[in-house]
């Protein structure tokens, strides 16, 4: 259900082309997140075949830096404005 539903969501901002590479990254980070997750239960079958997805997502993304993930930055955004708050009170006036 889950992956019905990121394929909706990704293939919606494409007109229902192929995927954008962060989406292809997005299945790498989680499926190499799961392999770790399960080395840590001694569950290296398993492990080994998460990974091996996740690798293979990965090459699915296209990424012009070849076989190497993308480096990771961090960006930096404006401090925003504080919120503007009005006292916005109707009264009626008497002629």
């Amino acid at each position: 259900m889950a992956r019905a539903l990121v394929y909706v969501v990704a293939a919606a901002g494409e007109g229902g082309g192929p995927f954008r590479p962060e989406v292809w990254t997005y299945f790498a980070q989680a499926y190499r997140d799961l392999a770790v997750c399960y080395e840590e239960l001694d569950k290296t079958d398993l492990a080994m075949n998460l990974r091996d997805l996740a690798d293979r997502y990965f090459r699915a993304g296209n990424f012009p830096g070849g076989d190497d993930p993308p480096p990771a930055a961090a960006l930096a955004m404006p401090i925003p404005r504080p919120p503007l708050f009005t006292i916005a009170i109707g009264v009626r006036l008497r002629p």
